[in-house]
């Protein structure tokens, strides 16, 4: 019996064929079909879904318990209308501890790192006997009920003479208006750096 070329070429193409399946079903080992490596079992998919479902449930009542935090501490105020507004509450807050602020500098607003917000920065220099009066001024500028907070302090040695202390502090309050804020103190120092 002799074979046509016809058929030659139709075993030679069913040999490649029994050969291709044969590679495919050793390296998949469900036996056939499409790779099942990167699924999981419905079980594991339920119970993940399930849990990021309490998680996103715990996230919802965590917000709705902070945001009326937020909106005590952060004012929706832009900082070129907050800025008046603070110099203001730093003065009565100096005549209240007997303290005679020098100078009160505005810095430029921050962006918040959550960029949901800025920073509204102020410089103040003033000189106070230490006790009670600038003790006073820094407590009442931290005062938890106040909007406002001390982000940088510094204070000299007493005059042994006049009993006061020099103080130089950054204070701070924040508003979830963003207008005008810069992105960061790098970028603040590079603006500063370049225009020189």
């Amino acid at each position: 019996m002799q074979i046509s070329p016809r058929e030659k070429r139709l075993v030679g193409i069913g040999a490649v064929i029994l050969v291709i399946i044969l590679i495919w079903n050793f390296l998949t080992p469900s036996g056939g079909g499409a790779s099942t490596k990167g699924l999981v079992s419905l079980a594991k998919a339920r119970s993940d879904t399930d849990l990021n479902r309490r998680n996103q449930a715990r996230l919802e009542r965590e917000t709705k318990e902070i945001d009326p935090v937020i909106d005590k501490l952060a004012s929706n105020t832009p900082a070129d209308r907050l800025v008046p507004e603070t110099v203001k509450s730093l003065q009565t807050i100096a005549t209240k501890a007997g303290v005679h602020i020098r100078e009160i500098k505005p810095v430029r607003p921050k962006l918040l790192a959550s960029t949901m917000g800025s920073s509204v920065p102020l410089e103040i220099h003033f000189l106070a006997p230490f006790q009670p009066n600038a003790m006073k001024f820094l407590y009442y500028v931290e005062d938890p009920s106040g909007r406002m907070v001390i982000d940088k302090l510094d204070i000299s040695s007493a005059d042994p003479r006049k009993k006061t202390v020099e103080v130089s502090a950054q204070v701070s309050v924040f508003t979830r208006n963003t207008t005008g804020a810069g992105t960061s103190d790098a970028g603040d120092k590079n603006n500063a750096t370049s225009s020189k």
